[in-house]
């Protein structure tokens, strides 16, 4: 028996249940017309890779590569771009193949040209005031470029503080806190809260960049103050009941948003109350013994498991081990479920590719990392 912590399992049956899931994605995944991560040929090329590091075989990570290709070949044809995600994972994935040995790249010269669009998009969508979501909003696209900006600090740091500044013009004030949206159009419908479309995304956003010193945190610490305020008087306005534990759509994105926060700026109130908002979701998820949800990653339990598995790395805290095991477990079941059914979405965000890649994770816990590709940043 082996697992992650408060997950536990016969280690040969969730081998088999990644070989055959492994099977699935490697029959169907040809089928698949659209080039990114979430939900294209890029997804494909990451699961390849890490299926490659749990069998030990090199066919795997050769396999990886000819799905990047598959997925550049995409590009021009795929009619559902999402600009703000599936751009931005285009260069976050290639960055994450080339230190996995997969591709043999130069990142600025490769993404050279990706670089320059990015930019163009985030400054047409900042004009709009799009700020808000990795989804939807100019973020998603200041993710990019947290990513880059390691491999060209002078030149990377300068867009992110541009992208800070205008999250600081675009703040929107109430008797409650700061907020922020993803579109002017939706001034008069309730905040959307989530890192997918939401304002949690730019507390993320800002801590990830404190946290690699590309911003000054005293240039935006009032403004998160206020933004944390916010975020937790509409969380704790919710029932019990009622919450919302998943993590790229959910209430659990936001607590981790905020205990991000409260780590990078050593401020011990937030930490605090993002921690509460991540154990409600984990009470959430343990007081149900049915969870009515499917296993994938971007609304199901495959998901909420690697999250709270980080959280619980970084906070070594006994209720969301308890937490990650259950989502883990769903996981499990929703696998061989979905390959007793025939069921045939085999994408990284909604199907069998993130499952598979959430079962090697549970399993090789230590040898494999795509939280970055995750938003668990």
């Amino acid at each position: 028996m082996v697992g992650s912590p408060g997950f536990s399992f016969d280690a040969e049956s969730v081998r088999t249940t990644i070989d055959d899931l492994y099977y699935v994605v490697n029959t169907k995944s040809m089928n698949l017309s659209r080039f990114g991560f979430q939900n294209g040929h890029l997804g494909i090329a990451v699961f390849c890779y890490l299926y490659g590091i749990h069998t030990g075989s090199e066919m795997h990570q050769k396999q990886a590569s000819v799905s990047f290709q598959i997925a550049c070949e995409h590009i021009n044809s795929d009619r559902r771009i999402c600009y703000p995600v599936d751009f931005p994972d285009l260069g976050i994935v290639a960055q994450y193949l080339i230190r996995g040995g997969v591709l043999d790249l130069s990142p600025n010269y490769y993404l050279q040209d990706v670089d320059n669009y990015l930019l163009e998009m985030m400054r047409a969508t900042i004009s709009q005031q799009k700020i808000a979501g990795f989804s939807t909003g100019a973020v998603g696209y200041g993710r990019y470029f947290l990513h880059r900006a390691p491999h060209d600090p002078g030149r990377f740091t300068a867009i992110v503080n541009e992208l800070a500044t205008a999250i600081s013009e675009c703040v929107l004030s109430s008797s409650q806190g700061y907020y922020w949206i993803s579109s002017p159009a939706w001034l008069d419908k309730p905040v959307d809260l989530s890192l997918l479309s939401g304002m949690s995304s730019v507390i993320l956003f800002l801590a990830k960049a404190a946290d690699g010193e590309f911003i000054k945190k005293n240039s935006v610490s009032a403004l998160l103050d206020r933004a944390v305020l916010f975020i937790c008087e509409q969380i704790n306005l919710v029932e019990p009941g009622q919450i919302c534990p998943g993590f790229q759509d959910g209430d659990l994105g936001s607590g981790y948003a905020v205990m991000r926060a409260g780590m990078v700026f050593g401020n011990n109130s937030w930490y605090n109350k993002g921690q509460q908002i991540v154990e409600r979701c984990a009470v959430a998820y343990l007081g149900n013994s049915d969870l009515k949800m499917d296993g994938c990653i971007q609304r199901g339990s495959c998901g909420s498991a690697l999250a709270f598995d980080k959280i619980n790395r970084l906070s070594a805290n006994p209720l969301l081990a308890q937490a990650a095991g259950s989502c883990y477990r769903h996981g499990l079941k929703a696998a061989i479920s979905a390959g007793a059914t025939g069921v045939a979405n085999v994408s990284f965000s909604e199907g069998m590719a993130g499952i598979g890649a959430c079962l090697i994770k549970a399993i090789k816990r230590n040898q494999v990392d795509f939280d970055e590709l995750l938003w668990l940043l």
